[in-house]
């Protein structure tokens, strides 16, 4: 497998078949922004907004220019399943996208030059600490 491409993947793909598709999360290359991002007083807000805006366009045009060449060939290698669908997180303003993906297709999506990472995404869950009753414990203690 690629560097890009998270070694979490070979169990999420391990119960599916070749076309079966999992939706991954995938992190593309930025463009690099011209100046540092504008801070300051509240005078400065709008020019704050701004430039996020244009960060976000930017941003736009580097998400489109990887995902056409993956839809194109993640509609040939999909057999019949269609294109592939995508998804930005964040709107616009991060450059993380969702994607379908399959076996035949998470390779060729980690080749564009654009990609930095592929993690599947997987549910989250909160693990939960347990309660220590700690009079319990000094019982314990006492009794050994």
């Amino acid at each position: 497998m690629s560097a890009k491409i998270s070694p979490a993947f070979e169990s999420y793909l391990a119960a599916g078949g070749p076309n079966d598709k999992r939706e991954a999360v995938v992190v593309y290359r930025a463009p690099v922004a011209e100046g540092p991002p504008v801070r300051g007083r509240l005078r400065e807000l709008q020019k704050r907004l701004d430039d996020v805006k244009e960060r976000a366009a930017a941003q736009q045009a580097v998400e489109q220019r990887v995902f056409a060449a993956y839809e194109k060939v993640g509609a040939q290698k999909s057999r019949g399943t269609g294109k592939p669908t995508m998804a930005s997180i964040g709107g616009d303003t991060l450059p993380v996208a969702t994607v379908d993906v399959t076996r035949a297709t998470l390779q060729e999506l980690a080749a564009q030059p654009d990609v930095l990472a592929i993690m599947p995404n997987q549910k989250i869950r909160l693990i939960q600490p347990r309660t220590v009753d700690y009079a319990q414990l000094g019982k314990q203690e006492i009794n050994k």
